[in-house]
C-alpha cells in the first residue's frame, strides 16, 4: 500500500505532501483544485511496484518531480493497480446514460410525443466489442431491458449505408442517429473517443498542434511529444505495465505538456488546435452522424 507522496511542479501543484494513507481514501475538492493530478501522480510512480521517483527535466521552464513512498511494494503490485482490477468492468457511467434515456423519467420520453420533429444525437464508445454493430445491438438491448412502461420494446437502430459507425432510429417525430466510436489504436485494448484524439496527437498535424498548444517554439513541442509518445511509454512498458487503452496514453501528453486541467479540457484545445482538413479526416463518420441527423432520415449529404 502507498504510505505518502511527494510532489512538486506537477501539472496544476506547485508542491504538496500527502501522509498517512489508509485502504479507503477519499478526495474532496472544487474542480481544477487537484485532484486529477494527484490520481496521476499516483498512476504514474505507483505501476512501479516499488518506493521510486519519477522526474523529467526538458527545460529551464518545466519539470517536475513526483515521489511515492509505499511500505509493502517489494515484488507486489501497489494497491492502485488492485484497484483498478476491481474495477475493471465497470460500467457506471454507460448503465446512467441507459438510466436516463428511458422510462416516464428519462430525457426522451417528452420528446416522443412532441408534435414537431425532435433530433438527437447519442455518442457511445465501442469498447471491447468485435464490431460497431455488435455494440450498437447491445445499447437496443440494455435499453429494452427492465423497461416498465414498454416505451423501448420495439425499439431498433437502422444501419446507415457506408458508415459501420452510425445507426439511426426515426418514430412518432422523433429522430435519433447514434455514433459508435470505433477507432482501435494498435496495442491497446477497446475502441473509443480517445483514440480520435490520439491520431490527432500522433499524425501528421501533430507537431502544428502541439506548437499551438504550447504556444511557444517547435523545439520543446517536439520534444513533449517525443515524451508522450515514446519516453513516458517506454517507462509503463519497462515497468511491467503497457499502456492498455487509449486514455492512459492520452493522460501520457497531458503530464508531459503539464496541462492543468482534465483530459475533457485537453481534448477541447486539441480539436481548436488542430488543421480543419485533419479534423474532417479524422472525425469523419462524426460529422457524418450530425449531417445524418440534420437532413432527412437515412439521406447523407
Amino acid at each position: 500500500m502507498i504510505d505518502s507522496i511527494q510532489i512538486r511542479d506537477f501539472r496544476g501543484i506547485q508542491h504538496g505532501q500527502i501522509k498517512g494513507f489508509r485502504q479507503l481514501n477519499i478526495l474532496v475538492g472544487p474542480n481544477n483544485s487537484g485532484k486529477s493530478a494527484l490520481m496521476e501522480a499516483l498512476y504514474l510512480t505507483g505501476t512501479v511496484a516499488r518506493p521510486a521517483t519519477l522526474q523529467a527535466q526538458y527545460g529551464e521552464s518545466i519539470s517536475y518531480d513526483v515521489t511515492v513512498a509505499a511500505a509493502d511494494l517489494s515484488g507486489k503490485h501497489p494497491q492502485t493497480r488492485l484497484w483498478e482490477r476491481a474495477k475493471a468492468g465497470s460500467r457506471e457511467g454507460y448503465n446512467k446514460v441507459i438510466s436516463g434515456l428511458k422510462g416516464k423519467e428519462g430525457v426522451l420520453e417528452p420528446l416522443r410525443s412532441s408534435i414537431s420533429l425532435e433530433r438527437v444525437l447519442l455518442l457511445f464508445d465501442q469498447e471491447n466489442d468485435q464490431q460497431a454493430e455488435d455494440r450498437c445491438r447491445k445499447i437496443e438491448a440494455d435499453l429494452r431491458w427492465s423497461d416498465p412502461d414498454g416505451c423501448w420494446q420495439s425499439f431498433t437502430f437502422e444501419s446507415i449505408a457506408g458508415w459501420p459507425n452510425i445507426f439511426e432510429h426515426y418514430s412518432n417525430k422523433l429522430h435519433i442517429v447514434l455514433h459508435i466510436a470505433d477507432v482501435r489504436v494498435e496495442g491497446l485494448q477497446g475502441a473509443d473517443f480517445d483514440g480520435y484524439l490520439l491520431q490527432l496527437l500522433q499524425g501528421p498535424a501533430s507537431q502544428n498542434i502541439a506548437e499551438k498548444l504550447l504556444a511557444t517554439q517547435s523545439q520543446l513541442a517536439n520534444r513533449l511529444l517525443k515524451k508522450g509518445e515514446e519516453e513516458f511509454t517506454v517507462l509503463m512498458q519497462s515497468n511491467g505495465h503497457p499502456w492498455t487503452h487509449a486514455k492512459s496514453w492520452l493522460y501520457a501528453y497531458i503530464t508531459a505538456f503539464q496541462f492543468r486541467q482534465s483530459h475533457v479540457w485537453f481534448a477541447r484545445d486539441i480539436v481548436e488546435k488542430a488543421p480543419e482538413d485533419q479534423l474532417r479526416q479524422v472525425f469523419a463518420s462524426l460529422i457524418a452522424a450530425w449531417e445524418c441527423l440534420i437532413h432527412n432520415v437515412g439521406e447523407l449529404s
